[in-house]
């Protein structure tokens, strides 16, 4: 290994990774080829193939990586650093032709999302819609836009993505898809509306069956779509073992009301289903 000056190395490799490279700490290239630190303005540590090989080397310097990184990496790198195979088993993912159709997808999206992206390490199976955009990503540009903008959360934005994403396959107009987004909640429930209009509207009907039936005394109840069922959450908390009896002979006649409110018509699998907590 040698000490270098900037000058004398190539940054063609920046990919701009998300963690900041420690200012203590010189920049890092390999065979001439700056891997880390691209930032820095100070002397390059250079290490030579006989000191280690590309892909140690540069797992050593990141040892995690977002898939957006390792795409961004993936875009500028050529065969001749790694095999890609080894490169991407490296960082638990297989090099497979999805993950080969994928990642050139993903640089091409808006810098604020690959960072909402990076940031809330979105995997391989998260980004499934970009698959049914592959020749057509830009008409995904304003719903990606939108998730960044309502900073939501992971599961939000995944969600959000999926039902917008399919809604425009489905030719519903964007400034529709769009048009009840002004927060991550609205959006979200409008998006689950359009998407599954006759589901929504069965579970506003549970929802409803929910605020008639008189629950036990500072219990938590809400009920919630998972899969074919909707499912119902009571909560009970209890001081004594005397309260929870009593509790409990509450539970069971509020679940008999509510058992008697279900219309003897609806199809076995909407059936609601309860979880006591």
């Amino acid at each position: 290994m040698d000490l270098l000056h900037q000058a004398q190395c190539q940054s063609r490799l920046n990919f701009k990774p998300l963690r900041v490279w420690p200012q203590s700490l010189p920049a890092i290239a390999w065979n001439k080829h700056i891997i880390a630190g691209f930032e820095s303005q100070g002397p390059v540590l250079n290490l030579l193939p006989d000191d280690a090989d590309f892909l140690a080397a540069f797992k050593d310097c990141h040892p995690t990586l977002s898939l957006i990184e390792l795409a961004r990496f993936y875009q500028i790198a050529d065969d001749s650093f790694c095999d890609w195979a080894e490169f991407f088993s490296t960082y638990q993912l297989r090099y497979s032709e999805r993950l080969v159709q994928l990642l050139p997808l993903l640089p091409q999206t808006p810098e604020s999302f690959q960072t909402w992206a990076a940031e809330r390490s979105l995997s391989l199976k998260d980004f499934a819609i970009f698959y049914d955009f592959k020749t057509n990503l830009e008409a995904l540009v304003p719903y990606l836009e939108k998730v960044v903008e309502l900073r939501m959360s992971k599961t939000q934005g995944v969600s959000a993505l999926e039902w917008a994403g399919e809604l425009h396959l489905m030719d519903l107009p964007s400034a529709t898809i769009l048009a009840e987004s002004k927060s991550a909640e609205a959006w979200m429930i409008a998006l689950k509306k359009m998407r599954y209009p006759s589901t929504s509207q069965a579970d506003g009907a549970e929802d409803q069956k929910l605020k008639e039936v008189s629950w036990p005394r500072h219990s938590q109840v809400s009920g919630r779509r998972q899969g074919d069922h909707y499912q119902v959450d009571v909560k009970i908390s209890s001081p004594s073992p005397e309260d929870l009896i009593k509790k409990s002979e509450s539970l069971r006649r509020a679940a008999e009301q509510w058992r008697d409110l279900q219309s003897p018509s609806s199809p076995p699998q909407n059936a609601p289903a309860g979880h006591l907590q």
